[in-house]
């Protein structure tokens, strides 16, 4: 199998589970004391995530002080996204502030951000390696194929596959009013 490209049968494997704690997550600063950096999955100052995917990702929460700098290299291959959540400052040399998305293009080595010096600034980084297979989604499944879709459907219905217990879940979030 070749980077970047994942089998269609990964859609249909044995759901797992992670817990992470809070105190699981690493928090690490750069040398200058100026960037955090709370590292979700991927790696960052020498830093891993404790979130393990099948495909690579990233993500990691930056916190900068005011001034700050920062050249974080996007791993080779991915599509990458940074999503500003306070503050405000320069990423990839477009003004940001609070709420702000900037898609990054996969040729690039990696993002340089620049905090206000009245500001910190703070943002996320997601990024993943593309599945370069075709996507096919109707309601809640994602599959490749319209026929993957129907047999997910059949299955959900007939209570198989990984959805023996569908007629017990429930949720909090869908009963908010």
């Amino acid at each position: 199998m070749t980077p970047g490209k994942r089998r269609s049968s990964k859609k249909i494997m044995e759901p797992r589970y992670q817990e992470i704690s809070r105190d699981t997550v690493p928090h690490v600063w750069d040398d200058a004391k100026k960037v955090e950096a709370i590292v979700f999955a991927g790696e960052v100052f020498g830093q891993k995530g404790p979130i393990e995917t099948e495909a690579p990702v990233t993500y990691i929460h930056f916190l900068m002080k005011q001034g700050a700098v920062l050249d974080y290299k996007i791993p080779e291959g991915h599509n990458a996204f940074v999503y500003t959540l306070a503050g405000s400052g320069k990423c990839a040399e477009e003004d940001v502030e609070a709420h702000h998305a900037i898609v990054m293009e996969q040729e690039g080595d990696g993002v340089h951000v620049t905090a206000d010096d009245k500001d910190g600034l703070e943002f996320i980084v997601i990024s993943g390696q593309p599945l370069n297979e075709p996507v096919v989604q109707y309601g809640p499944f994602v599959m490749t194929s319209e026929a993957e879709i129907q047999q997910t459907i059949r299955d959900y219905q007939s209570g198989v596959n990984g959805f023996e217990n569908a007629p017990k879940w429930t949720s909090d979030i869908g009963n908010r009013g």
